[in-house]
């Protein structure tokens, strides 16, 4: 690859295979043959590009070695489980059969795009105009997607007898993970923090805990890095905006607590130390992983999918996901992961800090999202492009004469 432009359809059409995937129950059924036949192009698309990634390109980030890595050995691991056939079920509060296959569909969907993302980049068919169009799309997709399973949380709250705004919804990650994407698009502080605010507004209607405090660390972080890359009337006016969109997420927490009694049933719950059983849970792996007898399982874990036969449910938790799951060498992998990213983000505020910048913001929510919820298996396409984007921008090789990834 030459880093030459070149029309970039193929990118075009890749996205847009992900957003068709991505509409499955607002547009056409879940599950139905549509989303099968969608999902099975885009892994077979995506494993192609990884391929002429790794066999093509010379002295690639630090990251995609990492990424090599974990990426095969939880292959071989899902492997396992699909051959090994086992029924394996989430007991804590419903009953359902996990798929043996969702380990791995998960993994893919979730890291894949990221070398598609940036091969594409590499290519010079990302430009800042088409991230602020994806920003775009992504955005109205989420909203459909949250007022989607907002009415059907309602429809089905209704007949389980429960509170109509008595519930939670997972798609404030994908609202979250737009906050790095949106962080490159500089070119209108305007337009920026009405994206971000936005952005923010639905991360807090989605009253997921997890994904309200990384929001607001996301937003501070924001703050701190535009003020610090502004100077004279345009900080000012950088802070003033900053202002205004504090105001309204103030105005908007205050309504939430005056209007909706879940919301301050979940403020409560926090305050008072309730996690909705994640203590227990974490308990239950932590304790089993540290007194592990078998040295075999202590080093490799016990298989994919375990946490469903040692817990009621998934960990939550990627760390104690994986030290069940994988062992010692699936948390080493793990920090390998980590420490990569950080070592690539170094190297890239040598070169240019403003993306150094977006880089440091990507870590800190892929990092405390582990702690929270999973997040190795559950990369939103924003985040896949938001990394591929920026590694590639300051991706040179040896050729180009650049210290960067030597």
């Amino acid at each position: 690859m030459t880093g030459v432009k070149s029309k970039p359809v193929s990118l075009f059409v890749y996205f847009a295979l992900w957003c068709l995937y991505n509409l499955q129950g607002p547009l056409y059924p879940a599950g139905s043959i549509i989303s099968k036949l969608l999902l099975v192009i885009l892994l077979v698309w995506s494993f192609v590009i990884m391929l002429k990634v790794n066999m093509h390109e010379r002295n690639l980030p630090r990251f995609f070695t990492a990424l090599n890595v974990f990426l095969l050995v939880t292959t071989i691991y899902g492997a396992i489980l699909i051959m090994s056939g086992q029924d394996l079920y989430i007991t804590e509060g419903i009953y359902i059969k996990a798929s043996n296959t969702d380990y791995l569909k998960q993994i893919y969907i979730s890291l894949l795009p990221i070398f598609v993302l940036f091969y594409y980049s590499r290519k010079g068919n990302v430009t800042i105009q088409h991230v602020f169009s994806f920003i775009i799309i992504l955005l109205l997709i989420n909203i459909i997607g949250f007022f989607y399973t907002r009415t059907q949380s309602i429809l089905y709250a209704a007949h389980g007898s429960r509170n109509a705004d008595g519930f939670t919804l997972n798609i404030g990650y994908k609202f979250l993970a737009l906050f790095p994407l949106i962080m490159i698009y500089e070119r209108k502080r305007f337009l920026q923090y009405v994206l971000i605010m936005l952005a923010l507004v639905f991360v807090i209607l989605s009253m997921k805990r997890g994904a309200i405090l990384i929001g607001a660390v996301s937003f501070i972080l924001f703050v701190l890095f535009t003020l610090k890359s502004t100077s004279g009337s345009k900080r000012k006016i950088v802070a003033f905006m900053s202002l205004l969109v504090l105001i309204a997420t103030v105005c908007i927490v205050n309504h939430l607590l005056v209007t909706n009694d879940y919301f301050v049933s979940r403020i409560e719950q926090t305050f008072e130390g309730d996690s909705s059983n994640r203590d227990e849970l974490y308990s239950t792996f932590l304790n089993h992983f540290i007194s592990e007898q078998n040295f075999m399982s202590f080093i490799f874990g016990n298989g994919a999918n375990a946490t469903l036969k040692i817990g009621m449910n998934y960990a939550h938790n990627d760390w104690l996901e994986l030290a069940i799951n994988n062992g010692v060498i699936g948390l080493i992998l793990y920090v390998w992961y980590y420490i990569a990213l950080f070592i690539d983000y170094r190297k890239i505020k040598k070169v240019n800090r403003s993306y150094a910048n977006v880089m440091l913001m990507t870590i800190v929510i892929l990092f405390a999202t582990s702690l929270f919820s999973m997040s190795y298996a559950s990369v939103d396409i924003a985040m896949a492009i938001t990394l591929g984007f920026i590694l590639a921008q300051v991706y040179t090789t040896k050729d180009e004469n650049s210290m960067l990834y030597r």
